[in-house]
C-alpha cells in the first residue's frame, strides 16, 4: 500500500466524520420533516462510508486520524451561535451547504495531491464528492 492511499483515505475518513458532526450537531434544530429526512439520509450514506474508510485504515494497519479539535471546535461554535439566533430551515441549508463545500474542496485537493492512491480508494473519494454535492443541491432549495 502507497502512501497516496493512505493520505487519501485519512482524508476521505476525516471528511465523513467533520460531516456526521456537522448533521448530528444540526439535526436537532430541524423543525422541517422534509429536510429532518433529507439530512437523516445523507448521514446515513456518510456513516457507510465513513466505516468503510476505518476499515480500509484498520486492515492496512493505519490508525484513524482524530479530527483537528481546534477547528472542529472553532466550526461547532460558529454553528451554534448561528443556531442560537435562528434555526429556520435557510439557516440549517446555510450551515450545511458550507460544511459540503469544505468536504468538496478538501476531498478534491486530496485527489490530486495524491495521484498513485489506488483506484479502491480514489472511488471512495469519489463517492464522498458525490454524497456532499447530493447534499448540497437538496439544501439550496432551502435558500
Amino acid at each position: 500500500m502507497n502512501s497516496d492511499t493512505i493520505k487519501l483515505l485519512k482524508s476521505c475518513n476525516e471528511g465523513c466524520r467533520t460531516a456526521s458532526n456537522s448533521m448530528a450537531q444540526i439535526l436537532p434544530f430541524v423543525k422541517d420533516p422534509e429536510m429532518k429526512n433529507t439530512i437523516e439520509n445523507s448521514s446515513l450514506k456518510n456513516e457507510e462510508m465513513a466505516v468503510v474508510c476505518t476499515s480500509a485504515l484498520e486492515a492496512r494497519g493505519k490508525l484513524e486520524r482524530e479530527i483537528s479539535t481546534l477547528p472542529f471546535l472553532l466550526t461547532r461554535l460558529k454553528n451554534d451561535v448561528k443556531l442560537c439566533f435562528s434555526s429556520s430551515p435557510r439557516t440549517v441549508a446555510s450551515i450545511l451547504a458550507e460544511n459540503c463545500e469544505n468536504v468538496i474542496i478538501d476531498t478534491r485537493k486530496a485527489i490530486k495531491n495524491c495521484p498513485k492512491a489506488d483506484r479502491e480508494s480514489v472511488e471512495l473519494a469519489k463517492s464522498l464528492l458525490k454524497a456532499r454535492r447530493e447534499l448540497l443541491e437538496d439544501m439550496i432549495e432551502y435558500y
